[in-house]
C-alpha cells in the first residue's frame, strides 16, 4: 500500500488509450496518485491523440510508449487494463495490488482521419468519464493511505531527532552537571537525566516545534 497512489495503465500498444488515462489521471488525482502506463506491443504515440488532448489543455507530446516489461518488478496499488488483449496478456506484478479492466474500442483500429478523430474523441470522453468517478470513490481509501503515510514519516522524524540530539548530548559537556563535586560519577548522572528527564520532555515538544538547546 502506498501513498500517494501507483496506478499502471495498460493496453496493446501504449499509443492512445494508456497515455491518455495516464495523463487524465495525473490531472484528475493531484498528488494523491502517481499515474504510469505501458503496452503489451508498444507502438508510437499516436499523433491525432496528441493533438486532441492538447485541445483538452493536456500535453502528452512528451510521454514515450513503454513495454511493460520496464515495470515488472515494480509495485502498483492498482493495474487497470484498458483494452481486452492487455487483460488477457496481463503479467503478475509484486504486492497486493487490485487489478481492474475497463474495455474501450482501441482508436488506431482502421477507418479515415475523421472516423479515427471521432472515436478518439469518443474514448477519450469515456475514460475521461470512467477516471473521474474512480477517483470520486476514493477519499475514504486516500485519507487511511494519508493517515498510514503521516504516522511513518512522523516515526521516522523522531527516530532522527533522537539520534542527533543523543549525539549531540553526548559528544557534548552537559553543562548542568559540570560541577567538579560530581567527581567520577557525573557522567552517571548526566545519562540519567539525558534519558529520563532531558529527552522525554523534548518529545512531548517535539510536535510545537520547540527546540531545546544544546550547548
Amino acid at each position: 500500500m502506498h501513498y500517494p497512489i501507483r496506478v499502471l495503465f495498460l493496453c496493446t500498444g501504449n499509443s492512445a488509450c494508456s497515455p491518455m488515462a495516464e495523463a487524465l489521471l495525473r490531472s484528475f488525482g493531484g498528488d494523491d496518485f502517481e499515474a504510469f502506463s505501458a503496452g503489451i506491443e508498444p507502438e508510437e504515440l499516436h499523433p491525432m491523440a496528441i493533438d486532441i488532448m492538447k485541445e483538452s489543455n493536456i500535453d502528452i507530446s512528451q510521454q514515450k510508449s513503454k513495454p511493460i516489461d520496464a515495470f515488472l518488478g515494480q509495485a502498483f496499488d492498482f493495474i487497470i487494463t484498458v483494452c481486452d488483449c492487455a487483460r488477457d496478456n496481463c503479467p503478475t506484478f509484486p504486492g497486493d495490488n487490485e487489478r481492474i479492466h475497463w474495455g474501450f474500442d482501441y482508436p488506431a483500429a482502421g477507418g479515415d482521419a475523421r472516423q479515427q478523430r471521432q472515436l478518439i474523441l469518443r474514448v477519450l470522453n469515456e475514460i475521461s468519464e470512467r477516471i473521474r468517478l474512480w477517483v470520486a470513490v476514493q477519499p475514504k481509501k486516500l485519507e487511511r493511505r494519508r493517515n498510514k503515510f503521516c504516522q511513518k514519516s512522523l516515526a521516522v522524524h523522531r527516530f532522527n531527532f533522537y539520534k542527533v540530539r543523543i549525539s549531540l548530548l553526548i559528544n557534548f559537556e552537559f553543562r548542568i552537571f559540570h560541577a567538579s563535586a560530581f567527581g567520577c560519577i557525573q557522567p552517571i548522572v548526566n545519562f540519567i537525566f539525558i534519558f529520563l528527564v532531558y529527552l522525554p520532555a523534548e518529545l512531548l515538544l517535539y510536535d510545537t516545534g520547540y527546540n531545546f538547546p544544546v550547548h
